[in-house]
């Protein structure tokens, strides 16, 4: 064992990283999980001054036909499950981050379970604490939820240049419109924003797989303690209005003897 053995080892020594004790390990470990919790509950936002206005904090977190302004709504809400069990089409859905811990197990539509059917007033009726208004059929047909947006980039029609039609057909207001677009072959769909209550029926039945290439987002939802909604959607410009059910036609899409040939969303 040479002096010079003995310098290098004592100089590599002295280089060697300094490893943490097993207790600053784990508590990094704590902080970081805490800090991803934060982040993916949404607790970072929710004390944010701007959400005063009901504001959700997810593009998902569609609330009830009626729902109070947001921190209303989970300050009253008990998270009882009546409007979940009383929804007859199994579209409201427990919440888990997706509105931050203050929302969990808050009710939320989902609209590919199922879609809010105009006349139902059953999770109002139900709620007691509030939380969901109990409202008259004239006044719930005005308690928009959300809007619907065309995913252009799934979209059979936008995308694929197919003929295809759903949307239109089981929108219980005529929010959809179909135009033609440069490029394409055939007429492609384009949401009425004034029209369309979020009752997420168009999402329901859309026929793309996975993700659907129409989604009901809070955007223009229509949130009150007290008030008319009929008369608040009116001021706003909302055109909201049932229709009554019927075939629809395409004219730019020639309807073949026996049905061959048609495109999803006709009725022969």
């Amino acid at each position: 064992f040479t002096p010079w053995t003995a310098g290098a080892a004592r100089a590599m020594a002295s280089a060697s990283p300094v490893l943490p004790s097993r207790r600053e390990f784990l508590a990094a470990g704590a902080i970081g999980a805490g800090a991803a919790l934060t982040v993916l509950t949404g607790l970072a936002e929710g004390s944010s001054a701007d959400d005063s206005g009901g504001r959700p904090l997810s593009p998902t977190a569609v609330r009830p036909p009626g729902a109070v302004p947001e921190p209303e709504f989970l300050a009253r809400c008990v998270r009882c499950g009546a409007c979940m069990r009383a929804c007859p089409t199994n579209m409201l859905q427990p919440a888990l981050f997706s509105t931050g811990v203050a929302g969990l197990f808050s009710p939320l539509a989902v609209p590919r379970r199922g879609g809010c059917q105009p006349d139902c007033t059953a999770c109002g009726d139900v709620c007691p604490t509030g939380a969901i208004r109990q409202l008259v059929p004239t006044e719930r047909l005005w308690a928009k939820t959300g809007t619907a947006q065309v995913l252009r980039h799934k979209c059979l029609a936008w995308e694929f240049n197919r003929k295809c039609l759903v949307c239109d057909e089981v929108c219980p207001y005529n929010a959809l419109e179909f135009r033609r677009a440069e490029g394409l072959d055939v007429a492609v769909p384009h949401v009425i924003e004034d029209k369309c209550t979020g009752c997420g029926w168009c999402e329901r039945h859309c026929p793309v797989t996975a993700v659907p290439a129409i989604v009901v987002e809070p955007m223009g939802a229509l949130r009150l303690a007290d008030g008319s909604y009929r008369e608040a959607g009116q001021s706003e410009g909302l055109r909201i209005e049932r229709r009554p059910k019927k075939r629809h036609i395409d004219p730019a899409a020639p309807v073949r003897n026996g049905g061959d040939g048609l495109p999803p969303g006709f009725q022969p």
